[in-house]
């Protein structure tokens, strides 16, 4: 097995048995088992579960963040831009993982519980890389398709945005229990809800400048 081979196992088995367990509880042992390699060679490409755990959230956000950045270039093909595309550019690559199939729930798994693992690690969310690339595209988007805003407003837009997006709702079904036995919704069908309710308060916002 090729050292990019083991590293791709690892990092997939990483993200199932942290999703699964969370930091504290999953199991360097498992890990390796799950992508086949003996338990040293975690030791040999990551050092310590710390960088193992900050490899693999790196990773599902460097997939996230691709996915994001091909929308947002097709929305931006558009002169000037919808603001339906670009929300949906930005929200679609979540919520296809919070309601879609088990295997895409586990990296949402993850997610939910990251920002209390880095605060256990030291690890700042900033640190992550192309986080900071990600935030500026789309705020610049948003100005784009609304131009009357301002950089500030952009900003608080696009953070209350993602705000929505992780929602306790997506991410921890935590109002099922009001759905009174409706049939779940679809990626899709959950997309367009949130698209809709980010576009209207955005502009909202810029009705009220």
């Amino acid at each position: 097995m090729s050292k990019g081979e083991a590293i791709s196992g690892l990092i997939e088995s990483a993200v199932e048995e942290f999703s699964r367990h969370g930091y504290e509880g999953a199991s360097l042992r498992a890990i390796a088992a799950g992508a086949g390699v003996p338990l040293s060679t975690i030791d040999r490409y990551f050092g310590t579960k710390a960088a193992l755990y900050a490899a693999v959230e790196q990773h599902v956000w460097d997939e996230i963040n691709d996915e994001r950045d091909r929308l947002l270039c097709a929305a931006l093909l558009v002169d000037p831009p919808r603001l339906d595309a670009i929300m949906r550019a930005l929200t679609a690559p979540v919520v296809s993982r919070a309601v879609g199939d088990e295997e895409q729930r586990s990296t949402v798994e993850l997610l939910r519980s990251s920002v209390a693992t880095r605060r256990l690690l030291g690890i700042n969310a900033p640190t992550l890389r192309g986080h900071a690339r990600m935030s500026q595209r789309f705020v610049g988007a948003i100005r784009q398709a609304l131009p009357n805003l301002s950089q500030s407003t952009s900003t608080w837009a696009y953070s209350f945005a993602i705000g929505s997006l992780y929602s306790w709702q997506l991410m921890d079904h935590f109002y099922d229990g009001l759905m009174q036995g409706e049939p779940d919704r679809s990626p899709e069908e959950v997309t367009d809800l949130l698209v809709t309710f980010v576009c209207g308060g955005l502009q909202a916002l810029d009705g009220a400048r």
